[in-house]
């Protein structure tokens, strides 16, 4: 074998699958999909934006599903949002229910209590 074929040879075997996976066990794009999930988007809208049937991404949810290991979609947002190396940990999920209550609501990027909220949490218009 000439140095070349090994040189080859080695550096094939250095290079990282395509298909990276996380330390939850999910791919690259299940994690792009849980992201977008988490936003609030319907499979028909996450299916627009990464440019992917809709039979795929519920394909993907469901692989989503059966590793992080919930039952739908609620689940598997609320286990990412806790996730300590999702993008919004550590903010406060603001429910209508809670500005509801709340007699201050959202505004100004923060939710009643001070803290940060997730894009999701849309202030209240006074």
């Amino acid at each position: 074998m000439t140095s070349e074929i090994a040189r080859m040879l080695v550096e094939a075997f250095q290079k990282k699958p395509a298909s990276v996976v996380s330390n939850d066990g999910l791919t690259q794009r299940e994690s792009e999909i849980l992201v977008l999930l988490s936003e609030g988007l319907s499979n028909k809208e996450i299916a627009d934006r990464v440019k992917i049937s809709y039979d795929t991404v519920r394909a993907h949810l469901r692989h989503i599903y059966e590793k992080l290991h919930v039952r739908g979609r609620t689940e598997a947002v609320r286990k990412y949002l806790k996730s300590p190396g999702s993008v919004t940990a550590g903010l406060v999920v603001v429910t209508r229910a809670d500005r509801d209550q709340s007699s201050s609501g959202c505004r100004r990027g923060l939710c009643s209590s001070g803290s940060p909220y997730v894009p999701s949490c849309s202030p209240i218009e006074q």
